[in-house]
């Protein structure tokens, strides 16, 4: 819990002690788990499905495209 405080705090501008004072109030509610629908790894990638077996050609300057 102290690194997700501490990250938070971060985020926020705000100090680590601060953060978990309010956490141990009850005033600050920090999710056990994820929030929302789960993401594959790649489930926002837009690009062709063969683009892995193309970018070695592509970085060496061979565009068979």
């Amino acid at each position: 819990m102290a690194g997700i405080l501490r990250d938070l705090a971060a985020l926020d501008g705000r100090t680590p002690e601060a953060l978990a004072i309010e956490w141990a109030a009850g005033k600050l509610i920090i999710p056990e788990g994820t929030v929302g629908d789960a993401v594959d790894d790649w489930g926002l990638f837009d690009g062709p499905p063969d683009l892995a077996s193309r970018a070695h050609e592509h970085l060496r300057g061979r565009n068979a495209a």
